[in-house]
């Protein structure tokens, strides 16, 4: 158990250290990512990464849970989709928040909005970014756009699985996903 900590410590702190080291000791604001870049997939850090198609709303955290304990190893682990069609993104939120942290009380942008896939269900799928931002780089149009999420083992009030972006088509890509070990179903 030590050790699954000790892991989860060391994979927080290189994340730290990269966004500290990435915006100095000043402001933490990360100014807005850049859009159109060709080069959106982020690498991993800390392991190999390994993609798989989303499943479906009902069964995506389940589908988590048994990918972690069928392989133990340290991995960035990621679903892709494609999402399409304006319509099909609703409840579109920008919220700024200011937090309290040891470098101070930096503004976070905070972007939800629900997904209805016409095939594998609802999604709610978050993103998080340092600063004061927009969030309109999310918004979905005519042209479909591919993204890579990550599980937060929750679901909203309403019961529907919640999915953090870690890559979204045309958008610059965050420091990287973080690889984490599997680990055994309680």
């Amino acid at each position: 158990m030590f050790k699954h900590h000790r892991k989860q410590s060391t994979a927080f702190l290189l994340w730290l250290f990269v966004i500290a080291s990435s915006n100095g000791c000043g402001d933490p604001s990360q100014p807005p990512p850049k859009t159109g870049v060709s080069n959106w997939r982020p690498r991993s850090l800390g392991g190999p990464l390994e993609v798989r198609p989303l499943p479906p709303s009902n069964k995506v955290l389940a589908d988590w849970a048994n990918w972690r304990s069928e392989d133990l190893s340290q991995k960035g682990r990621v679903y892709e989709t494609t999402l399409s069609g304006a319509s099909n993104q609703t409840a579109f939120t920008v919220d700024v928040r200011r937090t309290d942290t040891p470098l101070g009380r930096p503004e976070h942008t905070y972007v939800s909005f629900l997904y209805k896939d016409p095939t594998n269900g609802v999604y709610e799928l978050l993103w998080h970014r340092l600063g004061r931002h927009t969030g309109e780089y999310l918004k979905l149009g005519d042209r479909p756009k591919v993204v890579w999420l990550r599980p937060n083992e929750l679901t909203n009030q309403q019961g529907i699985p919640q999915l953090q972006i870690q890559a979204f088509e045309g958008l610059e890509p965050g420091p990287g996903i973080i690889a984490e070990a599997g680990r055994k179903s309680e």
